[in-house]
C-alpha cells in the first residue's frame, strides 16, 4: 500500500508505482548487493587519498 497522502494528490502514481513495487524493489536489492563502496563518499575518499 502506499503512502495515503500519494494516493489521495496523485492517484495515478500511486497506482503505477504499486504495480511496479516488485520490479523497483528487485532492482534496489540487486544493486545493494553489488555495490562495493558508497558511491556518495567515493569522491571524498579519492580527494583524500590525493593529499
Amino acid at each position: 500500500m502506499m503512502s495515503p497522502h500519494l494516493e489521495v494528490g496523485f492517484p495515478e502514481v500511486a497506482k503505477l508505482l504499486e504495480d511496479a513495487k516488485t520490479n523497483l524493489f528487485a532492482v534496489s536489492s540487486f544493486l545493494m548487493a553489488h555495490w562495493t563502496k558508497d558511491p556518495v563518499g567515493e569522491p571524498l575518499e579519492r580527494a583524500n587519498a590525493e593529499i
